[in-house]
């Protein structure tokens, strides 16, 4: 008896210690609604509010501070980090930010409007179940509990997190236009803004990257600038020729046994001023693969494997050489490259030498066993890892 009686004054203290907000009457007050990500977050909340509890009344006495950090909470938080606090009859949002240019852009940071979707997601169960405004699931209410003060805080728990949303480009589409039915075919319009609206559920996910590293094909523009002068750095074909036909431009895949063309990479890094992040993944596409006799006596096939059977070994003593060189001009480099297509498979004779250098994506194919896929990296000596699988649906 005298358990449950103490029981019930705790409920009663709790509750007393609440608030009950109209959310009809919450003010929503952006610090500077002239930064791209704190307006954001100030029209995010406006319109899930609007969506839970009806258009705004006048006369609000309650308010919702964006951009403001608490009183007494620290103005730097770590990268990406989000933070709102409830204090009294009033709640902060603030976090982390940068504006790159587009909400997806490598460097733009959203700190303050994850501050506000984590909010809605804790405590206003809002969840996006797919782009467009269409996909915010909420249930209706007009009062929302919080208790008189409370602290989050959030920031990306990985480098990385993201799904990649589709590309809707004007320049892929609008020529294609025309095979479509009419109804179905997209203004120019139309496609920027379901490139808008699904670049936006990618901030509500809360995606992004900690760091500014980049990772895709790193060679796509050397046959421009090296070609015809320097036509042996890139891979040599079954017929004797170096490079590709002019419509295959831009997938070139280099010589990798060539001295010289390591010469190349470290110098165009240092000219871009030896940045912590640099790209060095190969070039998609079959065609290219180098045959010249260095190149494939750096390969471990075996008897009577085919060509493309297995390319890893070729790769990783590369990476492995650039990171050599690199790592003596700055010790936390980290060079960013893909575990992909023909040279997916772990490595038979080389070992990642630097663990702490390379940066691997691993693209491992449909069905195939993950769990055996990572752990043979994982004893050839890779370290940091991201993955990047090659789903299209």
């Amino acid at each position: 008896m005298k358990l449950s009686f103490i029981a019930f004054l705790l409920a009663g203290m709790l509750s007393a210690s609440a608030l009950e907000w109209p959310l009809a009457q919450v003010n929503v007050e952006v610090a500077r609604p002239d930064d791209p990500v704190q307006k954001l977050a100030g029209e995010e909340m406006r319109k899930h509010l609007a969506l839970i509890a009806g258009p705004p009344q006048s006369g609000a006495r309650y308010r919702f501070l964006v951009g403001t950090p608490a009183p007494g909470g620290e103005t730097t938080l770590e990268r990406t980090g989000a933070r709102y606090a409830v204090c009294g009859d009033k709640v902060y949002f603030w976090g982390d930010d940068a504006w790159g240019g587009s909400l997806t852009a490598d460097r733009t940071r959203c700190g303050t409007l994850s501050a506000v979707y984590a909010f809605l997601e804790n405590e206003l169960g809002v969840k996006w179940i797919r782009p467009t405004d269409a996909g915010i699931v909420c249930e209706p209410r007009q009062v929302l509990q919080l208790p008189e003060s409370k602290d989050y805080r959030w920031s990306m728990p990985y480098l990385m997190t993201g799904v990649r949303v589709y590309w809707w480009r004007n320049r892929l589409i609008q020529p294609e236009n025309k095979f479509a039915p009419e109804k179905l075919r997209l203004s120019e319009a139309e496609v920027d803004e379901r490139q808008n609206q699904d670049h936006l559920w990618f901030r509500r996910m809360r995606h992004g990257k900690r760091s500014d590293f980049k990772y895709g094909h790193a060679f796509g523009g050397w046959w421009k600038k090296y070609g015809e002068e320097h036509p042996e750095y890139f891979g040599l074909d079954e017929n004797g020729r170096r490079g590709l036909p002019e419509r295959l431009r831009g997938r070139e895949k280099l010589c990798l046994s060539n001295p010289e063309v390591i010469d190349v990479v470290i110098r165009e890094w240092e000219a871009a001023g030896k940045p912590e992040y640099w790209n060095i993944c190969p070039n998609d596409g079959t065609p290219g693969f180098c045959h010249c006799e260095k190149c494939m006596a750096l390969d471990a096939r075996r008897p009577g494997e085919d060509f493309l059977a297995h390319l890893t070994d070729r790769y990783l003593w590369f990476w492995n050489r650039v990171a050599e060189r690199a790592v003596k001009l700055r010790p936390d480099v980290k060079l960013v490259t893909y575990v992909y297509s023909y040279y997916r498979h772990p490595p038979r004779r080389e070992k990642v030498e630097y663990p702490d250098n390379l940066i691997l994506g691993m693209v491992p194919q449909m069905f195939e066993n993950n769990d055996e896929f990572f752990g043979a990296w994982a004893k050839a000596g890779a370290k940091n890892i991201f993955l990047r699988p090659n789903d299209l649906c």
